[in-house]
């Protein structure tokens, strides 16, 4: 979707969300009126996002024959996260990955289960360096 064309997506959902019945009432009540900046062609949601990370996460375990060292930004890593853990994501929508951070699983090919061992490690970090706030970790 280009500029244009999401001005247009904004302009007729506010139109629609404006217009009223004989009786004065909104056609679409607020209840069901979803936000404006949400409204799109439907794009990747959650599902697909997990099924991606899930078949990456597989493909990893095939080929690994050892210690495997995954790099990534922290909203995929989350999901990766939830999926190694066998977790639904929505139990990890506070979660944060912080910047740079080392979070450590084990994985027991017999079982086929991960185990969290830490997670958001920053102490190979300079003090300077550390963020301030410390992350939501809801593993």
């Amino acid at each position: 979707m280009n500029i244009k064309r999401a001005k247009e997506e904004i302009k007729d959902t506010i139109a629609a969300y404006l217009l009223k019945d004989e009786f004065g009432e909104y056609k679409i009540p607020a209840i069901r009126q979803r936000p404006v900046l949400l409204i799109g062609p439907p794009g990747v949601g959650k599902t697909q996002i997990m099924e991606r990370v899930g078949a990456a996460v597989e493909e990893i375990l095939a080929a690994a024959k050892g210690d495997v060292a995954v790099v990534s930004h922290g909203a995929a890593l989350v999901y990766a996260i939830a999926y190694m853990l066998r977790n639904e994501v929505e139990h990890h929508e506070e979660t944060i990955v912080k910047n740079v951070s080392i979070t450590t699983m084990e994985y027991d090919r017999a079982s086929g289960h991960f185990r969290l061992l830490e997670a958001n490690d920053v102490s190979h970090l300079p003090a300077s360096q550390k963020e301030a706030r410390p992350g939501v970790v809801t593993f």
